[in-house]
C-alpha cells in the first residue's frame, strides 16, 4: 500500500484554516510592513543583485562651455536568499479526540505565528551589522533624551528620507521612554498616533514601535533607527501549510514553512542605538 503523503493529502486542508494562520503569520511581523520589500516570490535562484547609485552633485553651467559628463563604476548589493524556515506538528487521533479544543487548528495557526516570528527575528537581528551606534547607555534622563536627538542629527547628516523614519525599541527601554517628559508631552512628539502593529507613538520624526526581537547582550539592549529603504527582505516562497495523515500511526501532521533572505540595502539608512537595562534617573 503506497503511504499517504503530505504532497497528496494537500488538498485535506480545511479552508477555515487559512485566515487565522495568515493573521498569526502576518500579526507576528512588526518589521515586514516598514522595510523594503524585495520581489523575488517563484523566481528560481538565490541571489538578488541590488545596483547602487552614487550620489550626483550639480554643475554650475558655463556659458558657451560643455558640460563634462561624468562615468560612475556604480556597485551592487547581493540579497542571498538562504533562509528556510519550518515547523511540523504531529498529533496522535487519541489526542484529537480527547481533546476538548479543535487541536490541529490551534497548532496550525501557531505554527503561522512562529514563522512569522522567524522572519521578524531575521529583520531584526539586522541591528547587529549596523556600522554606525549611538551610545544611550549612560542612565540620565537627559542623556537619554540627547542620544535621541544624536539620533536624529545623524540621520538629517545622511541626508535620510524624513518621511518612514522608525525607533524600533526593546519592551524596556520602551519603559523609560514612557517616563520621559519629552516623549509623552505633546509639545515634543507632535500628534499622537493610534497604537496599530507595535507602533506607540513618535519622537522627533521617528515613529517608535516596540519589538521583542531585538537583540540583547552583556546588559545592554539594541534599539534600532532605520528608513524603509535601508533594509531588504525578499521572500521567495511565503507561508505554505500542509496536512499529512498517517494511516498505520493513526497521527496526523501539519507542516509549514518559508523561504526569504534579508539584507542591509543603504548604511547611512540605519543605526544601532545602545542602551542599559536599568532605569534611566535624574
Amino acid at each position: 500500500m503506497a503511504d499517504i503523503t503530505i504532497t497528496t493529502a494537500a488538498n485535506l486542508i480545511p479552508e477555515v484554516w487559512g485566515p487565522m494562520v495568515i493573521r498569526a503569520y502576518t500579526v507576528a511581523q512588526k518589521f515586514r510592513p516598514l522595510v523594503q520589500s524585495l520581489d523575488f516570490t517563484g523566481k528560481f535562484g538565490d541571489t538578488i543583485h541590488i545596483p547602487t547609485i552614487t550620489s550626483l552633485t550639480a554643475d554650475t553651467k558655463t556659458a558657451n562651455t560643455d558640460l563634462t559628463p561624468v562615468s560612475n563604476t556604480e556597485g551592487k548589493v547581493d540579497v542571498l536568499i538562504d533562509q528556510y524556515k519550518a515547523k511540523l506538528v504531529t498529533l496522535e487521533d487519541i489526542a484529537a479526540v480527547q481533546a476538548s479544543f479543535p487541536l490541529l487548528s490551534i497548532y496550525a495557526t501557531e505554527i503561522g505565528g512562529c514563522l512569522g516570528r522567524a522572519i521578524d527575528a531575521s529583520l531584526a537581528g539586522q541591528v547587529a551589522n549596523c556600522n554606525t551606534e549611538v551610545d544611550a547607555s549612560l542612565t540620565t534622563v537627559a542623556n537619554l533624551h540627547k542620544k535621541i536627538i544624536t539620533v536624529k542629527q545623524t540621520f538629517d547628516a545622511a541626508n535620510a528620507p524624513e518621511e518612514g523614519r522608525i525607533l524600533a525599541v526593546t519592551p524596556y527601554f520602551l519603559s523609560q521612554l514612557l517616563m520621559n517628559a519629552y516623549f509623552i508631552s505633546r509639545d515634543y512628539i507632535g500628534d499622537t498616533q493610534a497604537t496599530a502593529n507595535g507602533v506607540v507613538g513618535s519622537i522627533y520624526g521617528f515613529t517608535v514601535v516596540v519589538s521583542n526581537a531585538l537583540p540583547s547582550a552583556a546588559g545592554y539592549d539594541s534599539n534600532w533607527a532605520f528608513v524603509k529603504p535601508a533594509i531588504g527582505l525578499a521572500v521567495q516562497k511565503d507561508i505554505s501549510l500542509e496536512y499529512g495523515r498517517h494511516v498505520r500511526g493513526l497521527s496526523s501532521d501539519v507542516v509549514g514553512s518559508v523561504i526569504y533572505g534579508t539584507k542591509i540595502l543603504v548604511q547611512d539608512g540605519m543605526l544601532r542605538l545602545k542602551s542599559a537595562t536599568a532605569e534611566y534617573t535624574g
